[in-house]
């Protein structure tokens, strides 16, 4: 088990919102993004710069297969957003931290575009 992460799961049933939010913030730590992953992701670490890059790379997109891609990514942008939407609503009052997903998305998408 990595350090510092608490193991103990025992469940409040009267309160399942910060059960969820502690278990999304163990998920953080667990899967963080490594330092090479984190220089890389250029802020894009939330769904409105996530999206802004989706828009840019669409709008310089040269390509059908690129344009194709950005289309299909799209889709995926928005189950993602909306996702969180619901997570972060069903764990009120508690706050998550949804940048590490939102990272992770751009860096596979940037790979998939571009690749190295």
């Amino acid at each position: 088990m990595a350090a510092g992460l608490k193991t103990s799961l025992t469940i409040s049933h009267s309160n399942t919102q910060a059960f969820a939010a502690e278990r999304w913030a163990t998920a953080n730590q667990l899967y963080s993004l490594s330092k090479p992953d984190r220089a890389l992701i250029d802020n894009v670490t939330t769904p409105r710069a996530f999206d802004a890059y989706i828009r840019e790379t669409a709008s310089n997109a040269s390509s059908v297969p690129e344009q194709f891609s950005l289309q299909s990514i799209s889709q995926i942008y928005r189950s993602l957003w909306l996702f969180e939407s619901l997570v972060k609503e069903a764990v009120e009052p508690e706050h998550i931290d949804t940048s590490s997903m939102w990272a992770m998305v751009y860096l596979n998408v940037k790979v998939r575009l571009h690749p190295i």
